[in-house]
């Protein structure tokens, strides 16, 4: 009898072993790649204590003009000759700004020399009260923001267009 209790017992011993060798063991899942928004996280798997996110740009230009507001789909900065311009349009309107040749962040006069708009067949070739400024330069990325004010107008015509709260950021130059 107590040989067979011993079998009996070493035969339990060999199963629980088996049993507790082939268990699922658990495995650590770093956070930071899990596929998930884990708490502290700023976006899923950055941010937080996992590596900085990724940086978002959206290029953008809008204004208000004659009171209406309006963005742009079609943006672009551009440096030519040493100098910036600023072009922006949609379907029906389209702008050119000169912002000269300083990058600095601060603000400056803006340069009538190929500087206008064109609104359907009308061409506005002339500015006034026109100030724009930098408001951040990433010169790494190539990225810059800004702001602008001016009044367009067709000479010798009482027809104008005047640009206030016009703005622009992220857009690569």
């Amino acid at each position: 009898m107590k040989l067979k209790r011993m079998k009996h017992l070493t035969l339990t011993t060999i199963v629980l072993f088996i049993f507790l060798s082939c268990k699922d063991k658990e495995t650590y899942v770093d956070p930071c790649t899990n596929g998930y928004l884990d708490a502290g996280e700023v976006k899923i798997d950055c941010g937080g204590k996992c590596k900085p996110c990724p940086i978002t740009y959206i290029p953008s230009v809008s204004l208000t003009m004659n009171g209406s507001q309006m963005s742009f789909p079609t943006k672009a900065l551009t440096y030519s000759s040493n100098i910036y311009f600023l072009t922006f349009s949609n379907d029906t309107m389209n702008f050119q700004l000169n912002l000269g040749s300083n990058d600095s962040i601060n603000t400056y006069v803006m340069s009538a020399n190929q500087t206008f708009a064109q609104i359907h067949s009308t061409h506005y070739t002339a500015i006034s009260n026109a100030t724009f400024a930098f408001s951040a330069n990433d010169k790494t990325n190539k990225r810059m923001n800004g702001f602008f004010n001016l009044t367009f107008y067709v000479p010798g015509q009482n027809d104008t267009l005047k640009i206030t709260s016009g703005q622009f950021s992220d857009l690569k130059y």
